[in-house]
Parts: C-alpha cells; structure tokens; sequence
C-alpha cells in the first residue's frame, strides 16, 4: 500500500495507462526521457545508441525534440 505506482498519462489521450501495461517502446524510452532531463538540470555526458529503436514514427520525432531542447537549455551537455 506504501508503494507508487507510475502512470503515464499521454498528452493527448483521455485515459493514463500503467507502466507495466505501456508499450514496449513507451517502457525504453522512459529511462531516456529522464536522463535527458537529469542532462538539462546537471549537464554532462550521455551515451547512447539507437534511441529511436522500436519507437513509434510520432515518438521517434518528439524523442529528437527533447534531445534538441536538452542540447540548447545545456549547450555544454553532450
């Protein structure tokens, strides 16, 4: 009872899925979202290959985005 559970709740969906129930490049992608994120707060190096593996055309897009931003809020990160 003491445990969270992670939802995603997608932009632009009317419903949250588990994690557990997400699909497979949903669960990939994941790790990758927050160690851009982690970039964008702290800087640093991410190495990293075939992000866009078993994604969707959509995710593959939205994934470049995020990378783009990371790289313009932290220049320095890489």
């Amino acid at each position: 009872p003491d445990l969270q559970r992670l939802v995603l709740a997608p932009m632009s969906a009317t419903h949250r899925v588990s994690f557990q129930d997400a699909g497979q490049g949903y669960q990939q992608v994941f790790s990758l979202v927050c160690a851009f994120e982690q970039l964008r707060s702290n800087g640093g190096v991410l190495c990293i290959e075939e992000p866009e593996s078993h994604l969707h055309p959509r995710l593959q897009k939205a994934l470049g985005t995020l990378m783009i931003e990371v790289l313009v809020a932290k220049p320095d990160a890489v």
